[in-house]
């Protein structure tokens, strides 16, 4: 295993599958902003097994497997060998795309000794304008400070296997953009909405109120906050918890549709 010292280097290993001409599957897009911060941290490494290359993001109590391989038959072989080698380690794997392509890709892995830990499914909505009103003006873009802590209330409340929570240099990237909204209750952060955005499509990433402050509608308080800040914006794209029937029933409130498009987490240890 050898550590990745730029992007360029993700690019030549991207490149190098590619020009096998035996076919590509991945669960790895690049996004240079978020790679980088893991490459300046010392915490993105790869290797290869046969035509499969793995990159491999360690973190504190697991390591997030992505792959590039040519094929499934290559890669089922690839994945056992990386599960013999580090069994020790707890894996977690993505399996992203329509049911019908999971369906195909699922089986490999089980039969090489991984089991789900949760599954996501996808909704979308075309952006409708949302009016402001006194009550979602109470809710604020993060400061630096509030970034902060709000950073600490995702690190300390959501689960990180599965939510994927941003370093906090990354974080601090979110909080200039203006995309980590706030609601404020006694001097400390009640909730907290992040989410991405670009010039059609706004993303929401973590939705969390501090359990202190739960029945006290700042969730939805955050979640039209988070609407109106999609205003200039064509769409909305959400990803969802399966088991989470409260977020599924009120993304479908604000008119959301649910989407062929899953994604389902993997893991060889629970």
């Amino acid at each position: 295993m050898e550590k990745i010292d730029s992007i360029d280097k993700i690019r030549q290993l991207i490149a190098a599958v590619r020009a096998k001409r035996k076919g590509f599957l991945t669960n790895f897009y690049l996004d240079e902003e978020k790679h980088t911060v893991w490459i300046d941290k010392g915490v993105l490494f790869y290797l290869w097994e046969g035509d499969t290359c793995f990159f491999i993001h360690k973190k504190m109590s697991f390591w997030y497997v992505y792959y590039l391989s040519t094929d499934s038959v290559e890669f089922q072989r690839a994945l056992v060998c990386l599960k013999e080698r580090f069994n020790e380690v707890s894996l977690v794997f993505d399996v992203v795309g329509r049911w019908q392509q999971c369906q195909q890709l699922l089986p490999l892995f089980q039969s090489s000794g991984f089991v789900e830990e949760s599954s996501l499914v996808r909704f979308f909505k075309m952006t409708t304008i949302m009016e402001s009103d006194s009550e979602i003006e109470t809710v604020q873009c993060a400061n630096s400070v509030q970034v902060r802590q709000a950073h600490e209330l995702l690190c300390r409340y959501m689960d990180d296997r599965i939510e994927q929570i941003p370093y906090l240099e990354e974080y601090k990237n979110w909080g200039r953009l203006g995309h980590v909204l706030v609601c404020m209750m006694d001097g400390e952060v009640a909730g907290v909405f992040d989410f991405e955005k670009n010039a059609s499509t706004m993303m929401p990433r973590h939705w969390l109120v501090h359990p202190d402050y739960r029945g006290k509608h700042i969730g939805a308080l955050l979640f039209r906050r988070f609407l109106y800040e999609a205003n200039d914006t064509k769409r909305i794209l959400s990803w969802v918890i399966r088991s989470n029937t409260v977020s599924i029933k009120n993304h479908l409130n604000y008119g959301f549709k649910e989407e062929d498009l899953f994604d389902f987490i993997l893991t060889n240890k629970l």
